[in-house]
């Protein structure tokens, strides 16, 4: 009889053991599966943070291609109004010059008229 309520015990203490051994896996398992969720969710925010990254670095590289283009533009811009400006002033000149060729021509034809 001993033999026999000794042997219950055991198996009743085996059984509690057992019960908590399943009650920490379950435990564990919750854990696990709220972790899973947590990594779930921040992989997703990283992706949507990547393809924000990557869609302003399409933007800074658009920005510096109308940069680039706009100094190019300016100096275009530049080398017009410079040239412009060399033109302007040969211009004058070539009036200046002309100015003076009619007054010279000027002042020989009038005493030959008068």
């Amino acid at each position: 009889m001993n033999d026999a309520q000794s042997k219950a015990q055991e198996l009743k203490s085996g059984f509690l053991e057992l019960e908590e051994t399943i009650k920490a896996e379950q435990q564990r398992e919750q854990q696990f599966t709220e972790v899973s969720k947590e990594i779930t969710k921040l992989t997703h925010g990283i992706s949507k943070n990547n393809t924000r990254v990557s869609g302003y670095q399409r933007q800074i590289r658009d920005l510096e291609q109308e940069i680039q283009r706009l100094t190019s533009q300016l100096a275009n811009r530049n080398t017009e109004n410079e040239k412009l400006e060399e033109f302007r002033t040969n211009l004058q000149k070539t009036y200046e010059n002309l100015a003076e060729k009619k007054s010279r021509f000027l002042t020989m034809i009038l005493p030959m008229v008068f």
